[in-house]
């Protein structure tokens, strides 16, 4: 929300005291000036400029006005700025925070404005009503018209009104001027809004007839267009939250008579046209693309990069300024590189004498692709948000990293919790986890310019900047998807899928699914297999086990039983919300690829597949129950399979991998049969393929007998090796002898069982009249 120079009309406060601004704020980390509210956290300053945030004519005010115009809105909005400071349980809040109230409160003001209410205090209940029920059927591009807005101005609009250098940013690309972005302070001010301007669809189209002879960039022609579906449950629950705070704010401002709701998560859940789906488009096949992507930067292009980083900085203070530019050219270390990229290598940097090319690498955008396989690393295999792994203050640190036993890979790590707690946890990490944290840690120490040494930012990710004379000023790396930015996600995009494959839309909400995702499928899934195999060290089991085991949790649930039981009056509805919300995200992440993992099982079964253990057994017991319902098209296995889903999640069945098959043990208050039962509870550590065999709730299919085949092979090497002692020699031919015939055993039966369901189908099917 930066300010521009521009003409605006004011209100002449002379003339309407009444109007002068009453507010003065008690944070001593905010200050206003001008039109520009302040923010100072650290050495960090956000400014958010109230002229940026626009309002649309109305009938009674027939043009655009901003915030900073009414000394009314300016007291709301500082009133706000300093509730969410207060409100903060440990130190301050995100500077996102602050904005995203501030946004909120220009949107009720649009919305108010339309129909004729100028101050909060004058909506009514029924209005405040109205507004959920808008937001709930589609956000606010919906309940702001949205569609309607850009129609109206683009009808009155023609190319030769504007000037084009004000209304559009430009690239350079293949030596022509390409049209990139809308330049929004110009589109902003001219439809009434604050933030960032969704562009629709048909105003897309309108805005190519205004530019038909320039040519744009692929950032302008994949520009997304806005979601108008509605928000889900949590994304309502947060807007009814913050509306609340609106009517919380001090006597002295203007603000709202009526709360929005008075439970949020119930009134969410009632109204919400969509259930919450953060994290279900992340697939499994992409995350795994994503992951081995990540690694393969990890492990094969990250030595090569900091050998060449490695090279420059021994020889670079000893050369003149002309055989610094000339010196990666004649680098071994570039030539290694660009071996392994399969494109050359050419400049440090980009530039305007360097565009950007699919056809070649500059040293930074290798630099960035590494960053982003490590934040993607650090992220999936840790269940942690993206500021929680680079934000220049809150993100993973010099120094975080802590060593317990190099040798056993013993490693933890201080990661800040952003919700609850606010404030840092150690964790224990994998190897995995552990190498990316060493390999960032190198690329910051050989990048940061000498200059920055003494007084640099301890942000893992904030590295300098390279160029022909050395490294520059340092920049930190954003975890979104931005064109325009080099140290993105874009790099690593770029790296993975190259310039004619679709690349997927990765968002750092996410990587709790993402986490989710290996940990169901590390087993199964054959590129997963692989991998661990070659690395040894994908291990997700240890974070699943301090994220979700309550005796180890130390996160939100903790937080809840150590509030007195007559405080619940005194806590905020956004605390609650955000306590909650941290306990549950992983959680639900992982009952959600289980019941995926539950339904892939089903329908593998169903499908004819060869699958074993005595899960395959239940399953086709309730199948042939079900084609003796004639309602039921066993023709399609889909109707089977959703009943028989219902019928196993009534009764609490659940997915747990392991090398050797799927555990579907259900949570029940009951004595399980289980063949690794012991007094009533089970003990998953005492399973095995031997013990598991024939228990109800195993299932395997033809990918986990690829790992019982791998560990025959193993054992197939000990007990012919010559160098292990006489008695492990003799153990290993005894289990090879006895996993050998398991397996074989267990391919019979799982034929079986597919001839099996194939003939109960065939069987209903020829019964049928």
């Amino acid at each position: 929300m930066n300010s521009e120079n521009r003409t605006k009309p004011s209100l002449d406060l002379a003339a309407h005291p009444e109007l002068a601004r009453r507010y003065t704020l008690r944070s001593p980390a905010l200050k206003y000036e001008g039109t520009v509210l302040t923010f100072q956290k650290g050495k960090s300053q956000t400014s958010y400029d109230l002229a940026d945030l626009y309002l649309p004519p109305t009938p009674s005010q027939p043009r655009t006005t901003c915030i900073a115009d009414y000394p009314e809105y300016v007291d709301i909005c500082l009133a706000a700025a300093d509730m969410r400071l207060e409100k903060a349980t440990k130190g301050l809040p995100a500077a996102r925070t602050i904005s995203r109230q501030l946004y909120l409160i220009r949107n009720v003001l649009d919305w108010l404005r339309h129909r004729g209410i100028y101050n909060l205090s004058e909506a009514s209940a029924e209005a405040i009503k109205e507004l959920i029920q808008d937001l709930a059927q589609g956000g606010w591009n919906h309940a702001l018209r949205l569609e309607d807005r850009w129609k109206s101005l683009l009808n009155h609009i023609e190319s030769n009104s504007i000037d084009l250098s004000t209304a559009f940013h430009f690239r350079s690309q293949g030596g022509k001027r390409c049209v990139e972005t809308l330049r929004r302070s110009f589109w902003s001010r001219m439809i009434g809004w604050g933030g960032v301007l969704p562009l629709t669809a048909s105003a897309k189209k309108q805005l190519q007839k205004l530019i038909p002879d320039w040519p744009t960039t692929r950032s302008w022609q994949e520009r997304k267009i806005p979601d108008i579906s509605g928000p889900s449950v949590y994304v309502l629950r947060n807007m009814m939250g913050w509306i609340n705070n609106l009517a919380a704010l001090p006597a002295s401002v203007d603000r709202l008579q009526h709360r929005a709701s008075y439970s949020t998560n119930a009134s969410a859940k009632r109204m919400a046209k969509k259930k919450s789906s953060r994290t279900a488009n992340l697939e499994v096949n992409v995350a795994i693309r994503l992951f081995k992507e990540a690694l393969a930067l990890l492990y094969e292009v990250a030595p090569l990069l900091v050998q060449l980083l490695d090279d420059a900085t021994a020889i670079y203070p000893t050369l003149s300024p002309k055989k610094k530019s000339k010196w990666l050219s004649t680098s071994i270390a570039r030539e290694k590189l660009e071996n392994h990229l399969g494109k050359p290598v050419l400049y440090w940097m980009r530039s305007g004498n360097h565009p950007r090319s699919n056809d070649d690498y500059c040293v930074d955008e290798i630099l960035s692709a590494v960053q982003g396989a490590c934040a993607i690393i650090l992220a999936a295999m840790n269940a942690r948000r993206q500021r929680e792994v680079c934000d220049r203050e809150l993100g993973i640190r010099v120094g975080d990293l802590i060593v317990l036993d190099e040798s056993l890979g013993l490693y933890q790590c201080w990661f800040y919790i952003e919700k609850t707690y606010r404030e840092r946890h150690l964790f224990y990490v994998n190897q995995c986890s552990a190498d990316a944290l060493k390999c960032l840690e190198r690329l910051k120490l050989l990048c940061t310019p000498f200059e920055f040494h003494a007084n640099h930012s301890l942000s893992l990710f904030q590295c300098g900047r390279l160029t022909e004379l050395g490294a520059t000023s340092l920049v930190n790396f954003a975890f979104t998807e931005d064109n325009g930015r080099t140290r993105s996600l874009i790099s690593f995009l770029k790296y993975a899928y190259g310039p004619d494959e679709a690349t997927p839309s990765v968002a750092s909400h996410m990587f709790r699914r993402f986490f989710a995702i290996l940990y169901f499928h590390r087993y199964e899934h054959a590129e997963l297999r692989a991998l661990k195999q070659h690395l040894r060290h994908l291990d997700v089991a240890m974070t699943r086990v301090y994220v979700t085991d309550p005796a180890s949790r130390p996160l939100a649930e903790q937080i809840q039983m150590a509030w007195p039981e007559n405080s619940s009056a005194k806590r905020s509805d956004d605390l609650n919300d955000s306590l909650g919300s941290d306990m549950q995200d992983m959680l639900m992440a992982l009952e959600e690829m289980s019941e995926e993992k539950l339904e892939m099982a089903v329908e593998e079964i169903l499908n004819g597949e060869p699958t074993g253990g005595g899960f395959s057994k239940v399953v086709r017991k309730l199948y042939k129950k079900m084609t003796l319902n004639l309602t039921i098209d066993t023709a399609s296995t889909g109707a089977a399979t959703k009943k028989i889903l219902n019928i196993l999640k009534e009764h609490h069945y659940q997915v747990t991998p392991m090398h050797h098959g799927q555990c579907h043990a259900p949570v029940a208050r009951r004595t399980l049969k289980g063949k690794c039962e012991k007094s009533g509870v089970l003990q998953h550590e005492l399973a095995s393929a031997h013990t598991c065999g024939s228990c109800a709730f195993h299932y395997n299919n033809a990918a986990y007998m690829e790992n019982l085949k791998e560990d025959l092979a193993d054992l197939s090497q000990d007990m012919d090796n010559f160098l292990l002692p006489p008695v492990q020699q003799q153990s290993a031919r005894s289990t090879h002898r006895n996993l050998q015939k398991l397996i074989m055993l267990s391919e019979e039966k799982m034929f079986a069982n597919a001839l099996a369901v194939n003939e109960i189908s065939s069987t209903s099917l020829g019964a049928r009249p």
